[in-house]
């Protein structure tokens, strides 16, 4: 009886719920000049001469409203210098009645520096802001940056561009909740980009 009592409980009420995930942030790569295959966030490419790759910076907003983020990117840590950045850009995001949107607080990014063998590249400071409603439950490109790869340095080692909240000063994100309680920093996953020797 009781084995038909929690069945019954179960057809009744459903699954038990599976808490969200959160919002994320994914890499891909949008464009090569080489023979590699885009759309995912692992690229292989030419060691003996350079192409151009095209990386997207992806929100997925599920679950949240995201009314403002800043966050960065960082190339190259592992001291191979494969890639070297040639421009970036922040993208505007809205829906089709631009009732929601998203859009650069400021012209430009808050600083960036090119890899050398000592030091990793970074681009610091990608912002988004919505003086309105935010996206929510949708994903969006919300930058792209492109680089140059470096021939001769191109190892098949583990990620090579990594993001996150990386200036402890100025990285964040934020809905529509009135602050302090509008922080939803924590709730964020980030994630990596690869460059492989083909």
């Amino acid at each position: 009886m009781a084995r038909v009592s929690a069945l019954c409980v179960f057809l009744l009420l459903g699954s038990p719920v599976v808490a969200s995930a959160g919002p994320s942030v994914s890499l891909r790569w949008s464009g090569t000049t080489g023979s590699g295959t885009t759309g995912s966030s692992a690229i292989s490419v030419s060691n003996a001469q350079p192409e151009t790759l095209t990386l997207e910076i992806v929100v997925d907003a599920q679950y949240e409203e995201i009314r403002g983020l800043s966050l960065s990117v960082e190339y190259d840590s592992d001291g191979d210098d494969e890639l070297d950045q040639l421009s970036r850009k922040e993208l505007s995001w809205s829906n089709a009645k631009a009732s929601r949107t998203l859009g650069p607080l400021a012209p430009g990014i808050a600083s960036s520096q090119e890899s050398t063998a000592a030091l990793p590249g970074g681009a610091y400071g990608f912002e988004g802001v919505s003086l309105a409603a935010g996206p929510s439950n949708l994903s969006f490109s919300f930058a792209r940056i492109v680089f140059v790869t470096r021939p001769g340095h191109i190892q098949s080692d583990g990620s090579d561009v990594v993001s996150g909240f990386l200036r402890a000063d100025g990285d964040l994100a934020f809905d529509e909740r009135e602050a302090p309680s509008n922080s939803i920093s924590d709730l964020f996953s980030f994630g990596t980009a690869s460059v492989n020797a083909q």
